[in-house]
């Protein structure tokens, strides 16, 4: 069940239809492990005509935090992203991510490890801000997975990726078909404290009815 922060979370989005990318989330500022990160064979691509958002990677290491201290084994597997993204930078509620593999003690079998709702994005791809490559931030909530207790009821993924490596083309709209990836792209999931989360979004959401606000005043 729900904490009631995480109830008025919930209850924001759905007040707000969605958080457009006009307003950055900065998950990367409240992060705290445990922690996936995907740095190898990263790719992603966008289809302005369906508004489909792939992305893709594979597991490079899983970070913990035990009475011992920090943790970090090898992880094996895969992170799949899909998520319908408008031409407003809107997230559909039926985007989703999941990780596959095996961690550690988990075994060689590979298994479900993480499965989480997408909530809210942003991204902050603009020359002003970082002129050399884009950042995608998700806010998702936890629905399963063998490690779904460790990251709590929710999580954030930051993907970000160079504008200058290959034919990556994203301009910072969603109007336009575009790839991303590369070798210096990674891929973070990771847990974001319950707080923390409830002030980012509100932060965020309210940053995006003011802009929508000033564009039909």
């Amino acid at each position: 069940m729900l904490s009631k922060g995480g109830r008025w979370m919930v209850a924001l989005v759905l007040a707000c239809g969605g958080v457009a990318s006009a307003a950055p989330l900065n998950l990367s500022a409240i992060a705290e492990p445990p922690d996936f990160n995907a740095s190898l064979n990263v790719a992603s691509a966008y289809d302005a005509g369906t508004d489909n958002f792939t992305l893709n990677a594979e597991l490079l290491q899983y970070k913990y935090v035990d009475g011992g201290g920090t943790h970090i084994p090898e992880a094996y597997g895969t992170l799949s992203l899909t998520a319908t993204i408008d031409e407003a930078g809107v997230l559909s509620p039926a985007s989703k991510l999941e990780i596959t593999g095996a961690v550690g003690g988990v075994g060689s079998t590979s298994q479900l490890l993480l499965k989480a709702t997408l909530t809210a994005f942003s991204a902050a791809p603009n020359e002003e801000q970082h002129p050399t490559k884009a950042i995608f931030d998700f806010l998702g909530t936890v629905t399963g997975g063998y490690f779904a207790s460790d990251f709590g009821s929710t999580i954030g993924t930051v993907y970000t990726f160079p504008l200058s490596e290959g034919t990556f083309d994203f301009s910072g709209g969603f109007t336009m078909n575009f790839t991303g990836g590369g070798g210096s792209a990674t891929v973070d999931t990771f847990r974001v404290p319950e707080p923390g989360t409830l002030a980012l979004v509100t932060a965020g959401m309210v940053a995006a009815v003011l802009r929508r606000r000033r564009r039909t005043a």
